[in-house]
């Protein structure tokens, strides 16, 4: 008789619970349809935005509440924005700082940093540096740090990602909500199951315990997407990489004729065979107390030469006439 009640309530409680979930699933949907209207054609989940520029400080200064100039955006889909930046400049520090301060004038922080070449080279030479920032930005200001970049340093290229996570956002929020509702049940299953009437069903006990806490790691997992999905929502990540140059990377707006091009290598060779009398300058001074060692000590052992020489000479002339005297 119990086990026959048992199984009446676990089968009227199963119905319940997957009623509530059909309800809740055509709710979401309905939800979903009068709240994300439907995309254009033609635009997809991913889209990407990339700009090639050569120059500093003549980006736009629009405001807008879409984080790309003329695109309306639905506020309320979900899209999570990233960016991609390239700088080169020939006055590292001042752009570092400059990047530091439109940072915080758009209300953001430096996720991580990277800055390689730093010191000297073997000639005495600062090395070029170059370095990598990963940065968090709140999407409202995500236009406005994309669109200012111009005045950190001269952009090589800058690139806009924008991908679209509405559908799996809803879905998320409704598994969620099914099982919020299946853990309600499995709990009210559980207090009954207290009762003098069930108190020796320590099998059954068991069973709804261990669904119990399978259904608690699913809705703390669920959770956790959630939270991650508002995360990267609430705030963009640009990639930044900035690289030290002494001149500014030409882009020519056509084809160099062919006395161009033998200018241009003409001016390349000269600049190096300059550059190479200066390294040979720059070592004979810097080693001249050693040359100057050895121009000393290589006199020396010329003019000891060129003494025991002579000497020997002498001798050998002064030995002719000896031989003829004791003759006579």
């Amino acid at each position: 008789m119990k086990k026959s009640f048992l199984l009446i309530a676990l089968v009227l409680s199963l119905a319940v619970l997957f009623g509530c979930a059909s309800s809740i699933g055509r709710k979401s949907e309905s939800t979903a349809d009068m709240a994300v209207p439907p995309m254009e054609p033609g635009a997809g989940h991913d889209t990407d935005w990339t700009s090639n520029a050569g120059s500093k400080g003549d980006a736009p200064s629009g405001e807008s509440a879409n984080p790309i100039g003329g695109l309306v955006v639905d506020p309320a889909r979900k899209m999570i924005w990233t960016g991609e930046i390239s700088f080169e400049t020939t006055e590292f520090d001042s752009a570092v700082e400059a990047l530091y301060d439109l940072i915080s004038e758009c209300g953001g922080f430096v996720q991580s940093s990277t800055i390689t070449g730093e010191g000297r080279n073997t000639r005495g030479e600062p090395r070029l540096r170059s370095a990598r920032y990963t940065i968090r930005i709140p999407s409202e200001n995500f236009q406005l740090f994309m669109q200012s970049s111009g005045n950190v340093a001269t952009v090589i290229t800058s690139s806009t990602n924008a991908q679209d996570v509405t559908s799996e956002y809803i879905d998320t929020e409704a598994r969620l909500r099914v099982l919020e509702i299946k853990e309600e049940r499995l709990l009210e299953m559980l207090e009954k199951t207290s009762s003098v009437e069930y108190k020796d069903e320590l099998q059954y006990i068991l069973q709804l315990e261990n669904e119990l806490a399978n259904v608690r790691y699913d809705i703390e997992t669920l959770t956790g997407t959630l939270r991650k999905y508002d995360e990267l929502i609430s705030y963009s990540t640009i990639n930044v990489y900035m690289r030290e140059v002494l001149d500014y990377t030409a882009t020519p707006a056509r084809p160099e004729s062919v006395g161009e091009r033998i200018a241009t290598k003409f001016n390349a060779t000269l600049k190096r065979v300059i550059t190479t009398c200066e390294d040979i300058v720059v070592w004979i001074i810097g080693s001249s107390p050693v040359l100057i060692m050895l121009a000393l000590i290589g006199a020396a052992v010329f003019a000891i030469a060129r003494i025991t020489i002579r000497r020997k000479q002498k001798r050998r002339a002064a030995s002719p006439r000896t031989d003829d005297t004791e003759n006579k």
